[in-house]
């Protein structure tokens, strides 16, 4: 068989192609506006901009790759700091709150020094360690797993839903409140939820591999079965969460041009319309009284009200940013700098729950405490959360946030290095499963982050050694060269 040896190659045999240079597109397109559009918050525009820039920018040291954690984390930043403020720009009035929005200014100035510290911790890396993974790659075959497996994997959703519903986690808290003794179970059917999206990945994998119309449509039918088992629940998250990951992954499988805009645009739009019919949806009195058929009734006929639009819900939904404005101006003038606050009690979380000492409990949800306390989030049952970028700079000022942003850079190039250098299905497995934590860390505390690479990247890598392990009992060789056909 042929050999080849692919340097820096995050995609395996195939060589993905530097796909995020198009995101400069975004940043430049904001400049554009705020050279020849008198908007009434000039300031904003400006600051947007640039923050923008700093935000693709971060994406240089991931090589453009798509399927990468360093540019889901750059993207989710750039989607919730920039992007966000320049829709709000675009309304007729802005989404967020008139007191929060007052501090948008502080946010991108946030924004920009954080995404340009985690530019420099992320490409530092890539300098130091540029040349030293170097792969030895079998570009003749490629190995998929069969449609058996993939539809197996999937079918672990009807189950994981069921026990949602039943412990009471299953809705969000605005329709029916959340039994929160369930919490600790709830940790491990969302572990078991993302083991069961790796069918819908790895089908999706395989249709780009295969291109047969049978692997496509079986696809989509694999995509929408979460979608339409959670829907009810009224939670954007457990309804549309991995379909972000999704599309990432397809940019960087697809091949076709054609075939990738198409579908890419398919699915944007798709999940615009589920977010807004979700935010009505949640607003709409007496929902928690029906039962589950009239739920899908309520759904599918959601009327935008007087006093919202749906273009205000999806901007006000996606405006997280001002967390990080309302800290940064309330800090320490009103509120004095945490410092070191709750780290004394960080080690339980290498101990489980009944090991840990009464009283002293672990706080997981500090980041929405803080937010409440900041009075981004006018009762504790609202979500916004506290943003990584606002909770450094709640303890440490700047300094928190240019150290913190630079380890984060640093940190997620070298997981880039250490686990997407490979040609297996362990790679995107792995991918899959942990990506789901580095897409939400943007908006997260520094307590949530130090999980996240420590108790959840050991337990992630151990779940995805397994289920790799089992895949290859259900895996074939997809000739690529002679292009045969796997008709498994």
């Amino acid at each position: 068989m042929q050999k080849t040896m692919i340097k820096e190659n995050h995609l395996g045999i195939y060589k993905e192609k530097s796909g995020g240079r198009y995101l400069f597109i975004i940043p430049l397109l904001m400049l554009s506006y705020a050279i020849f559009n008198n908007t009434s918050y000039p300031t904003v525009a400006w600051l947007a901009t640039a923050a923008a820039f700093a935000s693709v920018l971060a994406i240089v040291a991931a090589n453009y790759k798509f399927m990468s954690f360093v540019t889901v984390y750059s993207l989710m930043n750039l989607i919730t700091y920039p992007i966000a403020a320049f829709a709000n720009l675009l309304l007729e009035s802005p989404a967020v709150r008139s007191d929060l929005w007052a501090e948008t200014d502080m946010s991108m100035v946030g924004g920009i020094i954080g995404m340009l510290s985690f530019f420099l911790g992320a490409f530092l890396y890539k300098t130091t360690h540029m040349g030293k993974y170097v792969l030895e790659t079998d570009i003749s075959t490629i190995r998929i797993t069969k449609k058996k497996f993939n539809i197996s994997l999937v079918c672990l959703i009807f189950l994981i839903a069921a026990l949602k519903y039943n412990t009471g986690l299953y809705y969000h808290g605005s329709i029916i409140e959340t039994d929160m003794s369930f919490s600790g179970f709830n940790n491990t059917l969302e572990h078991l939820t993302w083991v069961a999206y790796c069918g819908i990945f790895l089908q999706v994998y395989r249709y780009t591999i295969t291109r047969k119309n049978i692997d496509g449509i079986l696809s989509i039918v694999l995509i929408l079965v979460p979608i339409l088992i959670y829907l009810p629940s009224g939670a954007r998250e457990q309804t549309l969460g991995f379909l972000p990951l999704l599309i990432i992954a397809y940019i960087s499988w697809e091949k076709r041009n054609k075939f990738k805009f198409f579908i890419v645009g398919a699915c944007g739009i798709s999940i615009i319309v589920i977010l807004v019919a979700i935010g009505i949806y949640r607003d709409i009195q007496g929902v928690s009284e029906v039962g589950m058929a009239e739920k899908y009734e309520l759904l599918m006929s959601v009327e935008k009200g007087e006093s919202v639009t749906p273009e205000s819900i999806l901007v006000g939904r996606l405006s997280d940013f001002v967390a990080t404005g309302r800290i940064i101006s309330e800090t320490p003038t009103v509120y004095p700098y945490r410092y070191l606050e709750g780290v004394e009690d960080w080690w339980q979380i290498a101990v489980p729950g009944f090991l840990r000492p009464a009283g002293r409990e672990i706080h997981m949800q500090d980041g929405a405490e803080t937010a409440f306390k900041y009075g981004v989030n006018i009762s504790e049952t609202y979500s916004t959360p506290v943003m990584t970028i606002g909770d450094l700079y709640s303890r440490f000022g700047w300094s928190g946030i240019i150290i913190g942003m630079f380890c984060m850079g640093l940190i997620l190039n070298k997981l880039d290095n250490s686990f997407l250098q490979n040609d297996t299905l362990h790679k995107y497995i792995f991918f899959i499963l942990f990506c789901r934590v580095v897409w939400r860390l943007y908006a997260s505390s520094l307590l949530i982050n130090f999980v996240a690479f420590t108790r959840d990247l050991l337990l992630i890598y151990i779940v995805a050694l397994v289920l790799y392990k089992i895949s290859l009992r259900y895996a074939v060789l997809y000739h690529r060269l002679s292009d045969k056909r796997v008709n498994n």
